[in-house]
């Protein structure tokens, strides 16, 4: 898939070009990577694993999470047809809050589901290794229409230092494995 973009000069230092490409694809996981070329220059991107989640089956599963930020104008309509927000750079302002999008899917219309949200702040220990705690953890819960469910959430990261973090949603509904899913962002003043 391509995609051209055109601009009428040289991006300024702190102006990005964004921009959406669907790409139809059954339900599984994949790899994504990024291919960006002017006229003299280019770049690949590393890998970035996705997954796209079926709307039926009987195994609890849920897709990647979606980080975004309405100062961010980069939006993707949902399967509800609403609009989720998509940040690509995953650098976030304290002052402005972060959106959280992600579906889930394999439970039977009724079941109640839990969600807790943990967002770690790992700092290194030299030679012990790497030491985590959770800088911030909600939690919510909510009951399945069966199909594909649509999660979203805002929440508050003006108390967050700044710096890199990683965010882990779990999942959990009665007589299903919890199911995690991660994403790592950074925290800018």
């Amino acid at each position: 898939t391509v995609r051209t973009f055109r601009t009428r000069g040289a991006l300024a230092p702190g102006e990005y070009l964004l921009g959406r490409t669907p790409v139809a694809v059954p339900p599984g996981d994949y790899t994504v990577q990024l291919a960006v070329e002017t006229d003299h220059r280019g770049i690949v991107t590393p890998p970035h694993a996705v997954r796209v989640v079926p709307a039926s089956g009987t195994t609890l599963v849920l897709s990647d999470l979606v980080l975004g930020s309405r100062t961010v104008p980069l939006a993707v309509p949902t399967i509800t047809g609403d609009t989720a927000w998509v940040n690509p750079m995953r650098r976030f302002s304290r002052a402005s809050p972060m959106q959280l999008y992600f579906e889930l899917a394999g439970l039977k219309a009724g079941t109640p589901y839990q969600v807790k949200l943990a967002v770690i702040r790992g700092a290194s220990s030299g030679l012990l290794g790497t030491r985590e705690k959770d800088a911030l953890s909600l939690s919510f819960s909510g009951e399945t229409r069966g199909g594909v469910a649509s999660i979203d959430r805002e929440f508050n990261v003006s108390r967050l230092e700044p710096g890199d973090y990683r965010l882990e949603v779990t999942v959990t509904a009665p007589g299903h494995a919890p199911v995690v899913r991660h994403r790592e962002f950074a925290v800018v003043k």
